[in-house]
């Protein structure tokens, strides 16, 4: 084979490989096709010529290009994108046989004759050929490192919210120990200081009597040798106890002093931990509430309600997305809320009234049961969203729930709200819920048939909740059982004043409950840790096998209606149980605070949120069972924890009791 060309020309112009198919013929001197036409295909192409790679080189062929000078070649190039063949013309430079065992010859041609606008589409199509893979390549390489970047960022900020929520339990374990250590000094102080008024009254006393014998003694004859000797003696014993009941006094005031200066380190010591924990408790809420708007749907704009119980997996109870609207309205979050709303206004299947559950991801019915309380809770969302927003689109889905219920309160002479549609059963949280609602729908809507509804199921309440001495609040018709929620909620929803007058003491229906269901259990954090921690059972717990149980939920809602409480105390200008409920209600707090979990999603990135109760899959006392998996987050329990924490009661407008 012969080399026609230097390899200065071979590089005249960048070489980008680049394989096209190409038909070619010979040219004569005139300009015209001889022969037959050969096929081969482009091995690299620049902007002055290309190199033609043969599979199959014919002898005929390779003799005239090895035999004549300046051959010149008719070509057609095929650039595989749907449009006509190139036509263009070529001279041999160089031929020569391959290397690849694939192909045997190569020809390198430089243009003689081609159309500007065709080498243009050439060399486009060739530099996005040789240079495509490599930018796919290097996209590939940056959304490869976004994802690790991503990646690692998600696991940085899981960490750091895991160490938040560790800081903060922490920190109330400080807390706490602090507190005991400053109740036993004070405890020790204050006994010391009763030995000392005690060893003070005995010195007085002493002294007294010693003044009483010296007196004595002037009236004894200097002669009578015997009983002066005698009354000296006891002068001198008096003197004597005295002396021992000083240096006791003395040794028990060093000790007071002692102990003095180690209340006031251990009250510095408890100020600076408590600054602490106002900071992070701050911190973790706030992290709780970015819980709850990450995992909400973009689609449907429904939450999941149990993030971790897999049987549950994917269910968006409605009580729980009526939650969820309240706390997206009270931090002014209004697009979040409407997501939620619009799905249950415009939507959502339902049947009189709305199911109990829906499918997160495709809004289809997860739970086919309609119960007036769900329902009832999402027309109080929508009225807190009215409310806090300003905006009423939402007050039509608000009188639609109103028309259905006042429907069904028809059904029952005495003007109380059955469980549903298909129940016979009535509950006295749903009641609770209905007066709320109707009592708050009145407010902003005035209409009569509003408060006549507010006030039928307020009678209901009292003549069927409110009946009987022995317990306080029942927890439905005929049904004396003990549900913690419809405590707290019966001064949530009336009120300390409504209570009272009908002739309930709220202070009594707080106690009861405090005294029945309040529990003290230990509860095993995530990372192995057992804390022991307050709180309130479901039901009353003595009457259950499993013992105590925390439930996370109702034992906010029992902080939050301490809130209320302290501050009903207040308006009647009474300062001290003021205070006693307000401690208690930061005392709950404090110990929900304690159950804090770091989510177990990949969607939660590790942010705080409660579990559904302190043990998992275990009877509540009421029909039901407690969510699996031990790390289970609870949409419900977060919202009311939330609302506990920043003071704010749902059921009722206005409800800011910070």
């Amino acid at each position: 084979m012969r080399k026609v060309a230097t390899e200065n020309n071979q590089r005249e112009f960048i070489r980008l490989d680049s394989v096209f198919p190409v038909e070619f013929q010979f040219l004569s001197s005139g300009g015209k096709l001889e022969g037959i036409a050969y096929h081969g295909f482009t091995s690299n192409i620049s902007k002055g010529g290309l190199c033609l790679e043969l599979f199959k080189a014919e002898s005929e062929m390779l003799a005239v290009l090895n035999k004549e000078k300046d051959v010149k070649l008719g070509l057609k190039i095929h650039i595989p994108v749907g449009r006509p063949a190139i036509a263009a013309s070529g001279i041999v430079s160089w031929v020569k046989k391959s290397s690849s065992h694939h192909s045997q010859v190569l020809i390198g041609l430089r243009y003689e004759d081609i159309q500007a606008k065709d080498l243009k589409r050439i060399m486009r199509v060739t530099y996005a050929k040789a240079f495509f893979p490599r930018i796919a390549l290097a996209g590939i390489l940056v959304l490869l490192l976004g994802l690790a970047a991503v990646s690692w960022n998600n696991f940085r900020l899981a960490l750091a919210n895991k160490k938040l929520i560790e800081e903060v339990v922490g920190v109330l374990k400080d807390s706490q120990t602090s507190r005991q250590e400053l109740q036993k000094i004070r405890k020790e102080k204050g006994s010391l200081e009763e030995r000392l008024l005690h060893a003070q009254d005995k010195i007085q006393d002493g002294q007294s009597r010693l003044s009483q014998k010296a007196e004595e003694l002037k009236l004894i004859h200097k002669d009578n040798r015997e009983e002066l000797e005698v009354k000296e003696a006891e002068i001198e014993r008096f003197k004597a106890m005295i002396k021992v009941l000083e240096q006791d006094s003395s040794g028990i005031m060093n000790k007071i002093g002692d102990l003095a200066v180690k209340e006031e380190k251990a009250q510095i010591e408890l100020s600076r931990i408590k600054e602490k924990k106002v900071i992070l408790e701050k911190a973790n809420f706030e992290k709780m509430y970015q819980w709850v708007q990450l995992h909400q749907n973009p689609r449907t704009g429904l939450i999941e309600s149990f993030e971790g119980d897999g049987e549950l997996s994917g269910v968006a109870f409605t009580y729980d997305q009526a939650l969820a609207v309240i706390t997206f309205s009270y931090f002014q979050d209004s697009s979040l809320a409407r997501k939620i709303l619009d799905f249950y206004q415009f939507q959502a299947r339902k049947e009189q009234g709305f199911y109990n559950g829906y499918f997160v991801s495709s809004g289809e019915v997860s739970e086919f049961t309609v119960h007036s309380g769900p329902n009832l809770w999402l027309g109080i969302a929508a009225l807190q969203y009215a409310r806090l927003s300003g905006d009423k689109s939402y007050l039509p889905l608000a009188r639609d729930i109103a028309g259905w219920m006042m429907k069904l309160q028809k059904e029952d002479s005495s003007g109380g709200l059955k469980g549903g549609p298909e129940t016979s059963w009535y509950s006295t949280e749903h009641n609770l819920d209905g007066f709320a609602f109707f009592n708050m729908l009145y407010e902003l809507e005035p209409e009569e048939a509003y408060k006549k509804a507010a006030q039928d199921i307020l009678s209901w309440l009292k003549n069927n909740a409110y009946d009987s001495p022995a317990v306080p609040v029942k927890r439905g018709r005929g049904d004396a059982t003990i549900a913690t929620d419809t405590y707290a909620w019966s001064i949530a929803s009336l009120g300390g004043e409504k209570l009272e007058g009908l002739g309930m003491n709220p202070e009594e229906i707080m106690g009861f409950a405090q005294e029945h269901c309040g529990v003290e259990t230990d509860f095993l954090r995530p990372n192995g840790e057992y804390v022991r921690v307050k709180g309130f059972d479901f039901a009353k717990q003595e009457h259950l096998a499993r013992g105590g149980v925390i439930s996370c939920e109702w034992s906010a809602q029992m902080a939050l209606s301490y809130k209320v409480l302290s501050r009903y105390f207040a308006s009647k200008g009474d300062a001290g149980k003021e205070s006693l409920y307000r401690e208690k209600a930061d005392e709950y707090l404090e110990e929900l605070t304690k159950m804090i979990i770091a989510s177990p999603s990949r969607i939660g990135q590790g942010q705080g949120c409660l579990p559904y109760a302190s043990s998992d899959f275990v009877d509540t006392g009421h029909g039901w069972r407690t969510p699996k998996g031990k790390n289970t987050g609870s949409l419900s329990s977060t919202i009311y924890a939330i609302f506990a924490y920043y003071g704010f009661n749902p059921l009722e407008l206005d409800g800011r009791y910070e």
